[in-house]
């Protein structure tokens, strides 16, 4: 056959990929990077990241010979602390970026879900992270299920002979329990079932793992139910935040379970089953008392949505669920010693970061310079007792509004109370430590910009406070290490509290829009009411229109989205397009 003489078109060449892709790639890379980096640097024999490790414990072999081909192994203590000072503070960095993106709708879902489960498996390999909790659980557990007493009455001291006796941390050496009895049980049959030490090690760290990738999607499926131009965001704020990926799944901490908890009730919430909601954050509440606020807000919701005539039955059926799924574990570890299960002896403790603990110190030692030691006490005193005050208050505030707003109270409405009080019982606890961030983020994403904001800026800030494990590692670095945390870190978290308080101030005292829209509730409003320069920095890089979403719409159309937003974006496994600016807000 003749060919013809026409010249054969040449094959288009290949489209360069748009600064979008460029930016979505390079964040995307960023967060791998550094994760990999801060893994490695964990990796290394006596590494700042790693507490002291049970005997034989160690990372596993591609990751200690990618810290011998880096020469981590060679770097003098204190370079190496300052080493991985800095690879948290990247690792931060690289996450605000990659969220910005998310929020843009630049990454796509499924490169989130699988960066994610990566992450957490390198989480998973690494030794311990920072923390030795995890050997508390397992000296907890052993006292269940190899001697046979109660955890809250006894304390891993009077048991001198059990093989993590020589790791535990001294701070909890003497005290009893002061984890949920739900958890005790938990630890009781992981010690049981698992004998050898390093194995329940990893044990603990397997729950955690997989309750966080758990949160992950049952976030996920919540935003696509209700706010499907933000599901990438969600995701990336469990899926690749260091703070959960590195202090909840590398340290092997119990929040996560938390964490599983609130997400799965905030979807059960949003899919009209209050009841089970409640079931899931009672046993959350067994597991650590913090789940107890949203819990409050999620019971003030509902009851306030029925006719009068209905609300004494609603408040007593989801008291009876409750109650139903707590009273096994409470009726196996109930004594009359200590009838809290440990929560007053929680209650006195006080951590570093903790704006409460900051006052304290701060407001005895200019009381006692001024009147003596009376004065300083007195001044201490105070402290103590406003910051659970102001506690009281923020949710009182919070039952008042979810309650006037009733016949206009979308499920969001909902939601979104147990994340402002979530937030604020995080900020007004009397211990602030990096893995309680796994109490909010499950949460953030439907909440507005000021209270999201400051929930991503409060995780950030706890990613770069616990820098190092143990004083001895560094003690040079140790010591900075404090000084940023008590007269830096502290007083901007505390700022970041008294800005939010204003605002969630004039968000509950505003009127209701006529319009009696979800949407329109001031707890969702996306814009501030407050002015404030003290998020500026974060507000810009995380705000502004997400793509598909565009304000001023009804509910109905908020869900749908514009085309190829929502389901359609879903169906292709992301949200937004990968190139094009933005649409204008």
């Amino acid at each position: 056959m003749r060919r013809s003489g026409l010249p054969s078109a040449a094959p288009p060449a290949a489209a360069r990929p748009g600064p979008e892709a460029v930016r979505r790639r390079r964040a995307t890379v960023a967060v791998a990077a550094t994760s990999l980096a801060v893994a490695a640097l964990a990796s290394r024999p006596d590494s700042p990241f790693t507490p002291f490790l049970y005997p034989g414990y160690r990372a596993p072999g591609p990751l200690r010979a990618a810290a011998r081909a880096l020469q981590l192994d060679r770097l003098p203590r204190d370079v190496a602390a300052l080493l991985g000072a800095v690879l948290l503070v990247a690792a931060a960095i690289a996450f605000v970026w990659a969220l910005r993106e998310a929020w843009r709708g630049r990454i796509a879902v499924r490169t989130v879900v699988w960066l994610a489960i990566g992450l957490h498996v390198l989480a998973f390999v690494i030794p311990l992270f920072v923390s030795r909790d995890v050997y508390s659980y397992a000296y907890y557990g052993r006292m269940v299920s190899e001697y046979g007493v109660n955890p809250y009455v006894h304390t891993p001291g009077e048991f001198l002979r059990d093989p993590f006796y020589l790791v535990v941390s001294t701070f909890w050496i003497d005290s009893p329990s002061v984890y949920g009895p739900a958890f005790s049980a938990l630890s009781a049959g992981i010690t049981s079932v698992v004998g050898e030490p390093i194995r329940v090690i990893m044990a603990f760290k397997l729950v955690a793992a997989a309750a966080s990738v758990g949160t992950m999607f049952l976030v996920l499926a919540a935003a696509r139910r209700v706010r499907p131009e933000r599901a990438a965001f969600a995701a990336m704020l469990v899926g690749w935040n260091p703070v959960i990926v590195f202090h909840n799944v590398g340290g092997g901490h119990n929040d996560a379970l938390v964490g599983l908890a609130v997400a799965a009730a905030a979807l059960l919430v949003l899919r009209g089953k209050d009841r089970w909601a409640t079931a899931v954050l009672a046993l959350g509440a067994l597991v650590k008392a913090s789940a107890l606020l949203p819990l409050l807000l999620l019971v003030a919701a509902v009851v306030a949505k029925r006719p009068p005539g209905r609300r004494l039955r609603e408040l007593g059926a989801h008291v009876g669920v409750a109650a139903l799924v707590a009273l096994p574990f409470v009726v196996a570890f109930f004594q009359t010693e200590d009838p809290t299960l440990g929560q007053l002896e929680l209650a006195s403790r006080q951590g570093w970061l903790a704006p409460s603990r900051f006052l304290v110190v701060t407001l005895r030692g200019i009381a006692r310079a001024v009147g003596g030691e009376v004065a300083g006490d007195l001044a201490s005193a105070l402290v103590r007792i406003a910051f659970p005050a102001l506690l009281v208050a923020v949710v009182w505030a919070l039952v008042r509004h979810v309650s006037r707003r009733a016949g206009s109270g979308a499920p969001e409405v909902s939601v979104a109370a147990m994340g402002w009080a979530t937030l604020f019982g995080l900020m007004l606890a009397p211990l602030l430590l990096p893995w309680y961030a796994a109490w909010i983020v499950p949460l953030a994403w439907l909440l507005p910009r000021p209270a999201r904001n400051g929930a991503v800026f409060i995780s950030v800030a706890l990613v770069i406070t616990e820098l190092m494990s143990e004083p001895t590692r560094s003690p040079r670095v140790w010591e900075v290490m404090v000084i940023w945390l008590h007269w830096i870190a502290t007083p901007i978290v505390l700022l970041v509290l008294v800005r939010l308080l204003l605002e969630l101030r004039r968000r509950v005292r505003t009127r209701a829009a006529p319009a009696a829209a979800g949407s329109a509730d001031p707890l969702l409003a996306e814009e501030p009411l407050v002015p404030s320069a003290l998020l500026g920095g974060l507000d810009r890089a995380l705000s502004g229109p997400v793509r598909g979403e565009v304000t001023g719409q009804p509910d109905e159309a908020r869900r749908r989205g514009p085309p190829g937003s929502g389901r359609d974006a879903e169906k292709a496994g992301r949200v937004g397009a990968d190139d094009g600016d933005p649409q204008p807000g």
